[in-house]
């Protein structure tokens, strides 16, 4: 497994063999391991997946708002072309204007909209199937598409690619689960949304089978080379989930073979004779979406590529404080340097070094102290760590660690994706931390620490330390960056120039870290140095 090496230092990641995997499942693995184009295929695969759903991303607002505001051909046919464009552009620009306010803000205004919507759908469409044709419920028996396919020939194969957009919207549900609990998505899309749907398509079926030449504008969904792009786009996605689906319950969880063939079968085939169909629409708008996405996938391979240099170049950074700082016989501190020891100096207040790690010394620590020979009275290693979820209660997101050296703690902040780290008393609140992980020091008793002696040591120590943690707040509170710097081996060879060149331009055009953790600017320094890739 290539992993970032950095990572083995503090994780060690071991097979243990055991007879439990059955043996197809486990000769696929290891033959899926063992080749190296399987292997790539599958990540290429996977990684271009994941672009598609981006390239979805971009065409979904276009494809829902220009399909609706289309309609207003039906009431007035002499409007223009450009008149549609740029009503939507306008309405896609308030959209997006306003989404800075948050998911509940947008929730909160378009739901009654949608709602009302979705009702209106399903009224007409009782009404169609009552009024016209309510034969069409027969379409609920599976058997009617054999007899369509074996009637049709040809045509009904091709026909496959026009009737995607009724059911691609379905994938958007799973981009809702950032902002929605995956109960209160199934429970609105089975009991509302769903039936809404199925009834308003069966009643469109009702009205086109009395009034044929309805079918040129059934629903006023003519958005046709929009709705090519979009289409291939979601079956293409599709097809490559059920890959993905399969590999992991043979490996994951190793399912019988048998039964994951069968799946892949079934559901292979139904997303094979689609996207097939949906090929056929490449030239007419859908090459936007396929080459969008392969675009996409070669920045990610070569971020990959070059993160993976960058992270070699950064081992050397991965030292321990005490073998960098060491404190004398007469309590001084020393740096250790290749040319022998050297007294370091001391700066007053608490220094709070950004870590992008979470072990060891931060690099930034590391060349602050070698370019400087001083460190603060008080140091804490500071690690953000995101985890898969949307919060982290508050009793569960500080941890407080003391690191080997004296007046020197290590603080990781464990948050989900909505919670917000960084507010205006944020250097309060690392203080008060630090004071509680201090205080529970000095007024512990336990068994560890049943002599007597053994406690007044660590009571002593967490008694000074805390003293020099107040002392050192009430001084400054100095927040440390690092600004790490890449350049290029004169080495390289010219492709693998080529490629580190353009990672290298793409990563010093990101947004600097100092936008992204909002620190004050008066208390922030940053420390540059330059790492060879």
């Amino acid at each position: 497994m290539q992993r970032n090496p950095r990572e083995p230092l503090m994780v060690k990641l071991e097979r243990q063999l055991t007879r439990e995997m059955k043996r197809p499942n486990s000769m696929f693995r290891s033959f899926l391991e063992k080749n190296f184009f399987l292997r790539t295929f599958v990540k290429f695969l996977a990684v271009f997946g994941v672009c598609l759903v981006i390239a979805d991303g971009i065409l979904t607002p276009a494809q829902s708002v220009l399909g609706a505001i289309q309609g207003l051909k039906v009431k007035v046919p002499d409007i223009e072309t450009n008149t549609i464009v740029g009503i939507s552009c306008a309405i896609l620009f308030v959209l997006y204007a306003i989404q800075p306010m948050g998911v509940t803000g947008l929730g909160t205004t378009f739901a009654p909209i949608v709602v009302l919507w979705l009702l209106f759908n399903m009224v007409f469409g009782i009404h169609n199937i009552v009024k016209f044709d309510a034969s069409v419920l027969r379409a609920f028996n599976p058997a009617h598409c054999f007899y369509y396919f074996h009637r049709n020939g040809e045509h009904g194969w091709k026909s496959l690619g026009a009737i995607l957009l009724s059911f691609t919207g379905v994938e958007a549900l799973f981009a809702d689960l950032g902002a929605f609990s995956a109960k209160a998505i199934r429970l609105s899309w089975l009991f509302f949304a769903y039936p809404c749907l199925i009834l308003a398509y069966t009643g469109q079926a009702a009205y086109i089978s009395n009034i044929p030449e309805a079918v040129n504008n059934p629903f006023f969904n003519t958005t046709t080379s929009l709705g090519n792009a979009y289409g291939v786009c979601v079956i293409m996605v599709t097809f490559i989930t059920t890959c993905m689906i399969s590999i992991v319950a043979l490996v994951v969880w190793q399912l019988h073979f048998i039964l994951v063939l069968v799946g892949f079968v079934l559901f292979g085939a139904m997303d094979g004779a689609f996207l097939s169909a949906a090929l056929t629409k490449v030239p007419q708008g859908a090459w936007f979406t396929l080459l969008l996405a392969l675009l996409l996938s070669c920045v990610l391979f070569l971020w990959r590529f070059g993160k993976k240099q960058q992270w070699k170049s950064e081992v050397d950074d991965n030292i321990s404080p005490s073998s960098l700082v060491i404190c004398n016989e007469n309590g001084k501190l020393m740096l250790q340097r290749s040319e022998g020891q050297k007294e370091m100096g001391k700066i007053k207040g608490v220094g709070i070094f950004f870590d992008k790690i979470g072990y060891h010394a931060p690099a930034v620590y590391t060349h602050f102290v070698r370019k400087f020979e001083a460190q603060h009275d008080v140091i804490v290693f500071f690690h953000l760590r995101q985890l898969i979820q949307p919060t982290v209660h508050e009793d569960e997101r500080y941890i407080v660690q003391r690191v080997c050296s004296s007046n020197t703690f290590r603080i990781i902040v464990r948050h989900g994706y909505n919670d917000r780290i960084f507010t205006e008393d944020f250097g309060v609140v690392l203080y008060d931390k630090l004071k509680e992980f201090l205080d529970e020091e000095i007024n512990k008793t336990g068994p560890e620490h049943r002599i007597s002696n053994d406690h007044a040591k660590v009571n002593a120590r967490a008694r000074r330390e805390r003293d020099a943690l107040d002392a050192a707040y009430e001084k400054q509170v100095i927040y440390i960056l690092g600004k790490e710097q890449l350049r290029l081996d004169s080495k390289s060879i010219l492709p693998r120039k080529f490629a580190l060149s353009t990672f290298i331009w793409v990563r010093e055009n990101t947004r600097t870290k100092q936008q992204e953790f909002n620190v004050p600017i008066d208390q922030l320094v940053e420390v540059g140095y330059i790492k060879e890739i």
